[in-house]
């Protein structure tokens, strides 16, 4: 099964892809993803490791506890793809669910430049009346990392 998501944004490829990789940059939007899900956006851990074969931890409270989302960095090429396991239990290393990013900037007519965002998020079929749900997560979270979280910095 895939989920796939894309969307394109002004900001660059740089700064959406650091967005996806530096811990301060995550604790800023990752939030206003998660409330754009209805949840309380309240971070409980953000760790990354941005390097092939690194590891990564975002975590959030929710009314039923702590969620926590896992996954090991596969491929890192800045500004142009990401990708990554993506599991909820720490145990399954050996997660066959993989998580592409791929970016590209493109000039307009006008002069100005777009980043074009393209996400796709392979999992086992046992999760295929989920894709949807996934589709729309995924979304607010390339939405979230694409906003300029320059007014928020304290």
């Amino acid at each position: 099964m895939i989920a796939k998501v894309a969307l394109s944004t002004p900001r660059s490829a740089e700064a959406v892809f650091d967005a996806w990789t530096n811990e301060a940059a995550i604790r800023l939007w990752m939030p206003l993803a998660l409330q754009a899900m209805g949840l309380s956006g309240q971070l409980t851990a953000i760790r990354t490791h941005p390097v092939p074969g690194g590891d990564f931890l975002f975590a959030d409270s929710r009314a039923e506890g702590e969620a926590r989302h896992f996954g090991r960095y596969m491929e890192i090429d800045r500004a142009r793809r990401l990708s990554f396991t993506w599991y909820t239990d720490e145990g399954d290393v050996e997660s066959t669910s993989l998580v592409c990013l791929d970016l590209k900037t493109t000039h307009e007519t006008r002069g100005e430049s777009v980043t074009w965002l393209s996400l796709e998020h392979m999992m086992d079929a046992e999760w295929k009346d989920y894709v949807e749900q996934t589709e729309l997560g995924w979304r607010r979270l390339l939405e979230a990392s694409c906003v300029d979280t320059t007014a928020l910095r304290v």
